[in-house]
């Protein structure tokens, strides 16, 4: 029998494994995490808080957990988020070692590289993505990401998992990281948006805590409460919009077709002025509202939230959404079951 292996790293790989694991189920398949050692994060596998919780999930989706030294022994295909938890050599029946593109990273520090010298195969969304980056390599494979091959509940299902009441309409804001958010007015972004009859569900990282004094600027503030299915994507799924600040939650929104106004304030990469852009070559579509550092003021806000609430935009927004999707990312239906059937051969 098959079995089917993840390097279990960070708590942030299950968004990508589980949804691998349930297709797995479904073909009796055994399925094994191996768990990294502690990376002293908000994250880590070996947090009392995180392991209980994978403890807990494994006996629900019946994967069996075992040390991450133990991979070696495995049989079967092995995936690994990049270049985590990273080993050499090939396992007991020379399963394929399989790289999952974990948001952007792979774009930054070198992580693409590390992941060639030491896979078999690298897991990209969508060839033009890997285009846009310089990331074309013979190892690498394309059938989208297993993080969205997922059955999101319904509104009803998750507003009654966090506390929040179905009738209204919120936007989702994504919180910007401790770095950036002296240049965000806080205030005024928040203030023009429930002008228009919104509230707002702030989503952070535990290693990026919202300040007490921006706290009530917010109806309700959530962290990783669920890292399956993960928070960001259950809220996104009941905004109507969402506020961003250059995060990679921009991916989640448009897989889900929510626009994005998005707040420039990412800090200089070189001498020349440009910015740490992650999807920089999305920023031209129509469902993208852009807003510079220097231009975060009442008018800008205004007119770029009012231009998404408009009905008579819906279309242009929509169609614009599904462009990007059909160029630069993929169809998510059957995700799973295409990385599965190319990990084990099938049809291949």
């Amino acid at each position: 029998m098959n079995n089917l292996n993840f390097i279990v790293g960070a708590m942030t790989a299950l968004r990508y494994f589980v949804p691998l694991v349930i297709e797995g189920k479904k073909r009796n398949l055994e399925c094994f995490f191996y768990l990294g050692k502690d990376n002293g994060k908000y994250n880590s596998v070996r947090r009392s808080d995180n392991l209980n919780y994978l403890i807990s999930l494994a006996k629900i989706l019946g994967v069996h957990l075992r040390d991450h030294s133990d991979v070696r022994n495995s049989s079967g295909p092995v995936f690994q988020i990049e270049a985590e938890c990273k080993w050499e050599g090939k396992n007991k029946n020379n399963g394929k070692k399989i790289a999952i593109t974990y948001m952007a990273d792979y774009a930054m520090g070198g992580t693409y590289l590390k992941c060639l010298k030491d896979v078999d195969h690298v897991l990209f969304p969508s060839k033009e993505l890997a285009k846009a980056y310089g990331c074309l390599s013979e190892k690498n494979i394309y059938f989208g990401s297993p993080k969205y091959d997922i059955e999101i509940g319904n509104r009803e299902h998750i507003c009654q998992k966090y506390g929040i009441d179905s009738s209204k309409k919120f936007a989702l804001y994504a919180f910007p990281k401790t770095r950036d958010n002296s240049k965000v007015n806080t205030h005024l972004i928040t203030s023009e948006v429930k002008k228009r009859g919104y509230q707002i569900i702030c989503k952070s990282r535990a290693k990026d805590v919202i300040p007490d004094c921006e706290k009530k600027y917010f109806d309700k503030i959530f962290y990783d409460a669920s890292w399956y299915p993960h928070t960001t994507m259950e809220l996104l799924s009941i905004s109507d919009f969402l506020i961003n600040f250059e995060s990679t939650t921009s991916k989640e929104a448009i897989l889900l077709k929510k626009p994005i106004i998005d707040f420039k304030v990412k800090p200089k990469t070189n001498s020349t002025g440009e910015r740490i852009a992650t999807f920089k070559f999305l920023y031209g579509y129509e469902f993208f509202r852009n807003i510079s550092e220097k231009d975060i003021n009442q008018k800008t806000i205004s007119k770029s939230i009012d231009f998404i609430v408009n009905k008579d935009n819906n279309k242009l927004i929509d169609d614009s959404l599904n462009d990007c999707i059909r160029k630069y990312f993929f169809e998510v239906k059957n995700t799973c079951s295409k990385i599965i059937d190319f990990a084990l051969g099938v049809n291949f």
